[in-house]
């Protein structure tokens, strides 16, 4: 992972990569939800995401077959062995929450850069088709809309994630 290949250690620092969801949401930062998000290869693009981003975790409540989460850990390039991935059910997820959600969702009021996207989160992106779920929408603290002037009114899971992710950065900085 050396950019001239000459180095012999590689060391993972301030980095948890495993974790249980009480123990993800102990830690500091970003926590990202794909909320009922089936489609495999969108949730490894997405894992990569939140991990190059700096997010504490990922959490997926979906279950996933062997074969499946093979898929995803392949299409994040492996970006599973520096972050954790947690799969819990909804209803655990918002039981463990111990910070603000702020979902992204074409309901939402605001644009992400009008909203503090800093600190303790769950940023929450839905499924392809249906959207984040009624449970998590009740939940929110914050409910985002990213711009979407053309005809379909959905971007992909990694446009919106990758958006979402970015501008936390910008905010952090």
């Amino acid at each position: 992972m050396s950019a001239n290949g000459q180095q012999k250690v590689l060391a993972l620092i301030e980095r948890e990569p495993l974790g249980t969801l009480e123990e993800v949401f102990e830690r500091d930062g970003a926590i990202w939800l794909f909320d009922g998000v089936e489609y495999a290869p969108n949730l490894g693009f997405g894992v990569r995401t939140a991990e190059v981003s700096g997010a504490t975790a990922v959490i997926i409540n979906v279950s996933k077959t062997h074969e499946e989460r093979r898929t995803i850990r392949r299409a994040s390039m492996r970006a599973t062995r520096f972050i954790p991935v947690v799969y819990a059910t909804t209803e655990e997820i918002l039981a463990a929450c111990n910070r603000r959600i702020v979902v992204a969702e074409d309901v939402g009021g605001k644009a992400p850069w009008e909203t503090d996207l800093t600190g303790n989160v769950l940023l929450v992106v839905g499924a392809e088709n249906a959207g984040v779920s009624k449970e998590v929408l009740a939940a929110a603290d914050e409910i985002v809309r990213l711009p979407m002037p053309g005809f379909i009114p959905s971007y992909n899971l990694q446009v919106a994630v990758s958006a979402l992710a970015i501008e936390r950065i910008r905010q952090s900085e």
